[in-house]
């Protein structure tokens, strides 16, 4: 990593602790953050990539940027439906037709925070073909497919 750019993050980072991270969530003129970070030479979407991997998250509004700290989720265990709320059992769906899963995966997409749904989209775009194709295969057993 280029040294000015890691100093340009650290002073991002350094910026929102002084504000209360990762106390409280600290939110910042969005246009501003932009400018400043293209001022530098740098792209700010670049640099919220690199403040996610070390979990510095973050959402945008009309105006302003949020950072908030990420929190390790637990891995799911062997088995079990990556996503998912806790607690859900992938056999109460088993052979069920189309329009009573469907009803049943509104049910819950309702109940999930919009963090939780961004969550769920982020995991399977980032799976690999294989993992896909074994949640598939896992889906077919369940008689879902």
């Amino acid at each position: 990593m280029d040294p000015e750019y890691k100093k340009f993050v650290q002073s991002v980072i350094d910026n929102i602790k002084k504000h209360g991270f990762p106390d409280k969530r600290v939110a910042f003129p969005l246009e501003r953050m932009y400018e400043i970070a293209a001022e530098k030479g740098y792209n700010f979407n670049k640099v919220l990539l690199t403040l996610e991997e070390i979990k510095i998250g973050h959402e945008k509004t009309p105006e302003k940027i949020i950072f908030y700290p990420i929190k390790e989720e637990p891995k799911p265990a062997p088995g079990s439906l990556p996503g998912f709320p806790k607690g859900f059992d992938p056999s109460a769906v088993a052979g069920m037709d189309l329009t009573g899963l469907m009803e049943q995966a509104q049910k819950m997409l309702a109940n999930m925070t919009p963090e939780q749904l961004e969550n769920v989209k982020a995991m399977y775009e980032n799976m690999s073909d294989e993992e896909k194709a074994a949640l598939v295969e896992q889906a077919k057993k369940l008689g879902m497919g």
